[in-house]
């Protein structure tokens, strides 16, 4: 399979909320800032940390999300890892 790794869209929220079926899964892969059950249209604003870049890995047309990440600074040379979740 041929993979891009590109910017998050608004478009891909809906499909990457799919991915989280139940509240154990929502805290193994998004954590506890994001609170389940969660509607589609506060999925963004739940996913919000101050400073994170969020990313999303897709086909090699850029359609269809596989894949979503977000990184963030902690400290100064020290950077976060996060929310790392793939299409099941």
């Amino acid at each position: 399979m041929n993979l891009r790794l590109r910017p998050l869209r608004d478009a891909d929220h809906g499909e990457i909320a799919t991915w989280i079926p139940d509240e154990i899964s929502c805290l193994r892969w998004a954590g506890p800032r994001l609170c389940y059950p969660f509607s589609v249209a506060d999925f963004p604003e739940q996913l919000a940390v101050r400073g994170a870049s969020s990313y999303c890995l897709s086909n090699l047309a850029g359609v269809e999300p596989v894949g979503f990440g977000q990184h963030w600074v902690l400290t100064p040379g020290m950077v976060h890892l996060g929310r790392v979740i793939v299409a099941p």
